[in-house]
């Protein structure tokens, strides 16, 4: 599948996938097989099914190499011992996506390698045939045999006829020769056949493979820089045994500058995100080092980062190596491993690349952020592109306009009184469509839907391609919004409700939201809240478990000791329950509870008040709301009193120092409630823990103040 966006956003080497089939002999028909190889190059198949369907070749390397501002070609090889001395080797290069295009490719040989030239084993040569009026020759290619190498490459340059037989976009062409030498790692070369252009200097493209062996042995197949192997981004396993040293001297540690037997390998970074990146070679098998660089090194020094041994990255005790650095924008990256003083083995090469999160679209491009709507003000945006930020996707449905899976933003609206809400797109350039929902985010249920409003409403026939909803809501209850575009339609909107006296919601509606006491005494509305947190069954007053339209603060003591939140100002207008947790975290509320209130007798009827022990420096929640969806202004106060003096062992205050009092620390410590407000911090240590139940026990049993 071909995509401009994707080439644009650097992301064009995913777009192959393939699929086997069966072809009938008499009627040429075609049957599919299997399931489509999502994002894999047809390449693919021939390691995948090479010993027959669905039986995989190992004897098939494929490798990839990228040409800097173009695109990728991969290669694939299999060798194959033919007896009597002589190998035949066989290549399959894929053009995936380069415009270039291959016009030669050249396998070095040793001084001793022959080539097998007679016709039962001459070198070979296949290429797709154009026709149907595609101008492109179809001439073979050369073939030509010299001390170093056997090239192969098109009839005639770029510069003699830009239509000569050239290996190009989409397309494979296969190779094949027979020689007197046995296999290895190694770099082979595709000539590009047409000239550079803006952006590259290259006129070939170097990719390791397997080539004729330059001393008899077996290799890795990366054994050298310029053979280095193409990765993506996540795990590689890969082997260094029997790899030769071809790095300068680099990453002196332990005495040791050298990085030994090493393999290479490229990662390209084809975005613009510059964040940090992590290569590491931790869960090798082997002590390894690590470098990493822009390009094939000339002598030492040159590293961008290199590691030996990284304890912090791979674990304590651990030889592998770990580096961390700033990737550049489009940049190719040459990563080198080796090992510690000549150690070799079996290693995991893992490649964290950089993330940087896409821009974002509207703040209210999906449900659970919907925008909050006030009576009769109108609110502006685009469903498009705007100012670096995203366009607006889709997370919800609808039933009419065409626009169930179109581009949509979401607003919400809580009416304070009851009766009929109308609901206008008037002023909107889009076509736009809008449906109203009650429910919540992600169990939302369609109310009533509008495409053209038909002349009906404010907009009026002049604006008939604007939305017009007349919607029953019910005072306290928060309906949804959903505004979308006619068949997907991108563009500017204006969207406003009328009816029902709706309000905007507190700033700190949400516990993600909560916001910073910053004094003894904080003014607050719940008026348009709704109600985030659970309900708990500790709480329960008066036959009711939940603090209902809450809001939500942060509070952080300066002193050790007992906390007091409370609402007893006369100011405060309505029925009141406040909760206090443990930390600024917005999980887990039943386990963080350490404090609650409905009703307090010393405030006076319908205000609250609530106590719980804290240690300065630490951050605690504290939760307002109403009593059966009540809501109003009203004061909260805090304030923090020291405990007493430290090491009195009557811990649980029953008039005996006993083991009673040491079971009620150890409920303490755990987490427990603290009815009688002691400081958890009996030894005085500043932690909370078993420390303090060992100081308690030793003064129960007569042993001196901590």
């Amino acid at each position: 599948y071909i995509n401009g966006d994707d080439a644009e956003a650097n992301n064009d080497n995913n777009n192959e996938s393939y699929r086997r089939v069966t072809i009938n002999q008499s009627t040429f028909d075609l049957t599919l097989q299997d399931t489509t190889q999502r994002e894999k190059p047809s390449i693919y198949a021939w390691k995948d099914h090479g010993l027959g369907a669905n039986v995989t070749d190992n004897g098939v390397t494929i490798s990839t190499v990228d040409v800097a501002g173009d695109g990728r070609f991969l290669v694939g090889v299999k060798v194959i011992d033919i007896g009597g001395g002589q190998y035949r080797y066989e290549y399959a290069i894929e053009n995936l996506n380069s415009h270039r295009s291959g016009g030669s490719f050249t396998i070095p040989m040793p001084a001793n390698g022959v080539v097998d030239t007679t016709p039962a084993n001459a070198p070979y040569f296949h290429g797709v045939p154009y026709h149907s009026g595609d101008p492109y020759s179809n001439v073979n290619w050369n073939t030509s045999i010299s001390s170093s190498g056997i090239t192969f490459s098109s009839p005639q340059t770029y510069a003699q006829n830009v239509n000569s037989n050239a290996l190009r976009w989409g397309t494979l062409y296969n190779f094949a020769f027979v020689c007197n030498v046995p296999p290895s790692g190694g770099a082979a070369t595709i000539g590009l056949f047409k000239p550079p252009t803006a952006g590259s200097t290259a006129t070939t493209a170097t990719v390791g493979t397997i080539i004729p062996s330059p001393d008899g042995m077996f290799h890795p197949l990366n054994d050298t820089c310029a053979g280095a192997q193409g990765i993506a981004t996540g795990v590689t396993n890969f082997s260094s045994m029997n790899a030769t040293t071809d790095g300068p001297e680099e990453c002196n540690v332990n005495g040791s500058a050298q990085i030994t037997n090493d393999v290479w390998f490229t990662w390209a970074n084809n975005s613009t995100c510059t964040n940090p990146m992590t290569i590491s070679t931790c869960g090798s098998s082997f002590n390894t080092k690590l470098a990493v660089y822009t390009s094939c090194p000339t002598g030492p020094g040159t590293a961008l980062a290199c590691s030996d041994d990284n304890t912090t990255a791979c674990g304590t005790g651990s030889n592998n190596s770990s580096v961390t650095f700033n990737a550049a924008a489009n940049t190719t990256y040459l990563i080198r491993v080796g090992g510690f003083q000549g150690a070799m083995g079996n290693g995991v090469l893992t490649v964290d690349a950089p993330f940087c999160p896409p821009p974002p679209g509207p703040a209210n491009d999906n449900q659970a952020n919907a925008q909050p709507l006030a009576d009769g003000v109108q609110f502006s945006d685009t469903l498009a592109a705007s100012g670096g930020r995203a366009a607006a996707t889709n997370d919800g449905t609808a039933s009419c306009g065409n626009s169930a899976t179109a581009a949509d933003v979401w607003f919400s609206y809580l009416p304070q009184t009851t009766g009929t809400v109308l609901l206008d797109t008037c002023g909107s350039t889009v076509d736009t469509v809008m449906a109203a929902f009650s429910g919540t985010p992600g169990a939302l249920v369609q109310i009533s839907c509008n495409d053209d409003n038909g002349g009906n409403g404010p907009c009026g026939s002049a604006q008939n391609l604007t939305s017009y909803l007349a919607v029953p809501m019910t005072a306290g209850t928060r309906y949804y919004i959903r505004m979308a575009g006619y068949q997907g339609a991108l563009g500017a909107y204006k969207v406003r409700a009328t009816g029902g006296n709706g309000v905007l919601p507190p700033a700190n509606d949400t516990c993600a939201n909560s916001t910073t006491i910053t004094g003894p005494v904080t003014v607050f509305s719940t008026v348009g809240s709704a109600t985030d947190g659970p309900t708990h069954t500790g709480c329960n007053f008066n036959g009711s478990n939940q603090i209902t339209n809450d809001i939500w603060f942060n509070y952080t003591p300066t002193i050790s000791g007992t906390l007091t939140a409370d609402t007893c100002d006369p100011s405060t207008s309505f029925n009141t329950k406040l909760a206090i947790y443990t930390d600024a975290l917005c999980v887990n509320f039943d386990a963080r509870l350490i404090g609650c209130s409905d009703d307090d007798a010393a405030c006076g009827s319908g205000r609250s008040k609530a106590s719980a022990q804290v240690t300065a420096g630490a951050t605690y929640k504290i939760r307002v709301g109403g009593f059966n969806g009540a809501t109003g202004t009203g004061r909260l106060n805090v304030n923090v009193t020291p405990n007493g003096a430290a090491c009195d062992p009557d811990v649980n205050q029953d008039g005996n120092a006993d083991q009673g009092d040491i079971d009620y620390l150890i409920n303490v410590v755990a987490g427990g409630a603290n009815d009688t407000g002691i400081d958890p911090d009996f030894n005085q240590d500043g932690n909370v823990d078993q420390g303090d139940v060992d100081a308690l026990v030793n003064v129960v049993a007569g042993g001196a103040c901590p």
